[in-house]
C-alpha cells in the first residue's frame, strides 16, 4: 500500500484514541454509531487515515509497510 492511499472521512475517537477504523461518511452517522454503541467520551471529527476505499462501500485499512515496522 502506498502513502498516498488514504481514506478521508469522520472518525470516532474516545478519550483521545481512535475507537473503530472504519471512516463514516457523514459527522451524523458517525455521531448515531456512537450513541447505539455507547461510546464512552465520545468525539466525532473529520480525519485522514491511511487505506483505500472501494466502490462497493468496503474498506481496507491495512498498515503501511513503514508503520508495520515501526516499533512502539
Amino acid at each position: 500500500m502506498r502513502r498516498e492511499y488514504r481514506r478521508l472521512g469522520w472518525f470516532i475517537y474516545s478519550g483521545g484514541r481512535l475507537w473503530d477504523n472504519w471512516a463514516y461518511p457523514s459527522e451524523a452517522a458517525a455521531r448515531t454509531t456512537a450513541e447505539r454503541c455507547k461510546v464512552p467520551a465520545a468525539t466525532v471529527r473529520e480525519d485522514r487515515r491511511p487505506g483505500i476505499t472501494f466502490d462497493d462501500g468496503r474498506q481496507s485499512s491495512q498498515k503501511l509497510l513503514f508503520d508495520r515496522k515501526r516499533r512502539s
